[in-house]
């Protein structure tokens, strides 16, 4: 659930998760070292900020190396927040098992079906990009969804768990949006992720409201 969010901050839920800087250069330089022993060392060059020796000209490596890295940038993102929602995805499914409470396995289904999906819709784009899905969610979204599945814990303490992550729906939402409006001469993906984005605003809302009629029940 807002993986993207969650990346961002280096902390979705589970993933429904952009890349904190730190993390995402050490990415960028793991597909610079696959593409080098694939072969591609002018792609490499270009995730390393560096021109690629290969072209004819200054202006015009200048100029196709920015290309590249802006390519193997946004495939690099796309499989971080792939790797998120499918994260997301299981352990939004997982939580549902775990729970008796009909209205919030209901809710839960729908939620993780969204993020199934919007793995599915990411990792099909960053191929058409030419990237392949590699990424893996980092360390703490994986300890933050082993808490949300954690059997000892109770529906409210997991859904307590989700809003303290995502106290404030509009600044949740915040970075998924700033990455969009930054990506250069590419409708579609936009206009995908401005989908998905719609998705996430829907379950995000879903989750307080489910935290807040519970949290009353219980007053």
């Amino acid at each position: 659930m807002l993986p993207f969010v969650a990346v961002s901050q280096c902390s979705s839920l589970c993933g429904s998760q952009l890349v904190d800087q730190y993390w995402f250069e050490s990415m960028l330089g793991q597909v610079a070292q696959r593409c080098r022993s694939e072969g591609e060392a002018g792609l490499a060059l270009a995730l390393e900020g560096q021109p690629a020796e290969t072209l004819h000209s200054h202006d015009q490596a200048d100029s196709d190396a920015d290309a590249e890295r802006r390519r193997a940038e946004l495939i690099a993102r796309l499989d971080a927040y792939r790797a998120a929602e499918r994260s997301g995805a299981l352990t939004l499914g997982a939580w549902a098992d775990l729970s008796d409470d009909a209205a919030l396995v209901g809710g839960l289904r729908t939620a993780a079906a969204r993020e199934d999906k919007h793995a599915s819709l990411l990792e099909q784009r960053l191929v058409e990009l030419g990237g392949k899905p590699t990424a893996e969610v980092p360390e703490s979204i994986a300890r933050y969804n082993a808490a949300i599945i954690d059997p000892d814990a109770t529906d409210i303490e997991r859904l307590g768990l989700l809003i303290g992550r995502f106290p404030d729906i509009d600044e949740a939402i915040a970075p998924l949006s700033g990455f969009i409006e930054s990506i250069e001469d590419d409708e579609l993906t936009q206009e995908l992720l401005r989908s998905i984005c719609v998705d996430e605003l829907a379950t995000l809302r879903w989750a307080h409201d489910a935290y807040l009629s519970r949290r009353r029940e219980d007053q």
